[in-house]
């Protein structure tokens, strides 16, 4: 209970009663400073209220039930307090038809700390070598990209590693291989593959580049299921971009009509403009099923970003996809561009605003790999991008802006002779590998043209494990995650249905790399989204997992450079037993919430507007 004391500040009390309504003693505990006009009316009603027979209750504040804590001395949950019987919040509370639980699961055999890895690749059947000559450049071997998803709808992660190789799932983490939707055996030039569910049947479709004639273009593959596919369109890209080796595309509803458009960048550079390409928006058309050139961005004037990665976020939460493109050439062209998406003009013109500089996300790197959480629980995304060097992270403010904390908090590796060349980081996921509620920052690592160039040939994978202070340390070593292969592109994903992510790495020259991930104790949530048909597996959605003592966010993302890892999101959260709230915030702006959720198991949210089905 609280109350008045002479020093124009309110205390904390340990009421004793006399009798209802009367105080016998009361014993003063911490104080909180207050304005001296209200502590007269506190002291009247709220002693008074401490003593009456009906105000029993537990909450923050007299009267109030809602806030599922304990805060008096009788050690009664606020709901078993016998004032809180009647109160709405005590109710039970009904399943919402949106959020289906799956059951829980525990492991019958716990594996503790972050030292859990088993490299098992051949022996669950990733066994499909990528030739050098599908790396870009050949010797510099930029190939490799890797995306997990459930490919032939039968709700498991399978494996897809360029336009040729497919590992179909069997459910346990074992897999099969099938010849993608290229089958010739020539060994060609391929650089990433995105996977997404463009017409809402269950059959993710995929789009990759392919060296054709010269041409490297992205190409669209409808999924016709049973692992079969059908080309269906070969992009068209900007003048001479298609000669470039360095190039990908991201996903995301630009427009806000609810289906998935597509941004596509490239790596290199103009002689004549000491730039790069435009960034080329392309809108997608869900009656033709077609990709159609909308507009290129141009950062300024005639001089664009010469970039290998870039992704749709809504970095600032208001409910459109903003698109972050980060510069692949250090001090050589232009910084990275955060285009801000202001919705449709009143003419219904798409409107994008570059403002990286204001809000200082105007990196200048050589950015390979990217991906997002909210690490200082603010309520805000943060990025982390991988670099010739150790990865650039940059954490929201409250004004909206940015400031680079990675060497602060610990992203630095421990080996390395010299710190420009520690590492080579290409694809990156925030993932919390040992669910103890502290995301993993992971990264392969490969060489590239300027590191080929001064000799430096090998470079370890590495795993920063997160640490309860916000900080991070190198356990690459401790837990095996160290490969000096090649290793360009990387996905993470829960392969075996256990509740713990693992990992899988990719390049040209060796067979990919299946880091198993052994169960635990810790608790953990999956959410797999199951939206409108134009969006089916959710990309864009910012999920909120609310503990009572932090509040964890992520956003879905598709395809990130090289990478695209599973379309659930994974939430680690140590010893719990329940979260208080889960939020979702579909990209239309609809909002979907359930209550006091047990944890250690997987949930499907579904969108009002979602289809029958898995």
């Amino acid at each position: 209970m609280v109350g008045p004391n002479d020093e124009g500040a309110l205390r904390l009390l340990t009421v004793t009663c006399e009798a209802p309504g009367q105080v016998r003693s009361a014993t003063p505990g911490e104080h909180f400073k207050l304005p001296a006009t209200l502590l007269l009316l506190l002291a009247t009603s709220i002693l008074t209220a401490a003593c009456s027979e009906q105000i029993l209750y537990e909450g923050r504040l007299p009267g109030d039930c809602s806030d599922a804590a304990d805060n008096d001395l009788d050690s009664l949950f606020d709901c078993n307090d016998p004032g809180c019987a009647g109160a709405p919040a005590c109710q039970p509370i009904p399943p919402n038809p949106a959020f289906e639980l799956g059951p829980q699961l525990e492991c019958s055999d716990p594996t503790s700390g972050i030292g859990r890895f088993v490299e098992e690749g051949i022996e669950r059947g990733l066994d499909r070598m990528i030739g050098v000559l599908d790396g870009v450049g050949g010797e510099i071997a930029q190939g490799g990209g890797i995306a997990i998803s459930d490919i032939d709808g039968d709700d498991d992660l399978d494996i897809v590693q360029g336009p040729k190789t497919l590992y179909l799932n069997d459910g346990t983490g074992y897999f099969e291989f099938h010849p993608g939707p290229i089958t010739r055996t020539v060994e060609l030039i391929t650089n990433y593959m995105a996977v997404a569910d463009l017409d809402g049947d269950g059959l993710p479709e995929l789009i990759g580049d392919w060296n054709e004639e010269q041409a490297i273009q992205p190409r669209l593959w409808r999924n016709l299921g049973e692992a079969s596919f059908e080309e269906v369109q070969v992009i068209e890209v900007p003048n001479n971009s298609y000669e470039l080796a360095n190039t990908t595309v991201t996903l995301g509803d630009v427009d806000g009509d609810g289906d998935l458009d597509l941004a596509y960048i490239t790596g290199g550079l103009e002689a004549a403009t000491g730039g790069g390409f435009p960034t080329s928006i392309y809108l997608y058309d869900s009656g033709a099923g077609r990709f159609e050139h909308h507009r290129d961005l141009h950062y300024d004037g005639d001089r664009d970003i010469s970039s290998q990665i870039a992704f749709f976020v809504d970095h600032d939460s208001d409910g459109d996809q903003d698109l972050y493109v980060l510069n692949d050439w250090r001090d050589i062209g232009l910084p990275s561009a955060l285009w801000r998406n202001d919705g449709p003009s009143a003419e219904g013109e798409l409107q994008l605003v570059e403002y990286g500089g204001e809000v200082f996300a105007d990196l200048d790197m050589i950015a390979m790999g990217v991906d997002s959480t909210d690490l200082n629980f603010d309520g805000r995304l943060d990025f982390c991008v991988t670099d010739v060097g150790p990865p650039r992270c940059i954490q929201s403010t409250n004004n909206g802006s940015y400031v680079e904390v990675g060497p602060s908090i610990g992203l630095q590796p421990l080996s390395g002779s010299e710190l420009a060349f520690a590492t080579v980081g290409w694809s990156l996921d925030f993932a919390d590998l040992d669910n103890d509620g502290w995301v993993e920052v992971v990264q392969p690592a490969a060489p590239d043209s300027t590191a080929i160039e001064m000799g430096y040939h090998e470079f370890p994978d590495v795993l920063w494990r997160g640490l309860p202070d916000g900080n991070f340390e190198d356990v690459s070593t401790t837990v095996g995650f160290d490969s000096l292969d090649d290793h360009y592109g990387m996905a993470t994903g829960d392969l075996n249905g256990d509740g713990y992510l693992d990992i899988v790495t990719a390049g040209p020259g060796t067979t990919p790399a299946l880091y198993m991930n052994s169960c635990g104790e810790g608790a953990w949530l999956q959410i797999k989204l199951h939206g409108p048909a134009a969006n089916r597996q959710g990309f864009g959605a910012q999920v909120e997992v609310d503990t009572g003592e932090r509040v964890y966010l992520r956003e879905l993302h598709g395809l990130r450079a090289t990478g695209q890892s599973a379309p659930r999101l994974h939430f680690g959260l140590g010893m719990l037993q329940q979260v208080e709230r889960i939020t979702v915030r579909w990209p239309d702006g609809e909002l979907s919430e359930s209550y006091e959720i047990g944890t250690r198991r997987r949930i499907t949210v579904r969108h009002s507007l979602a289809s029958d089905g898995s």
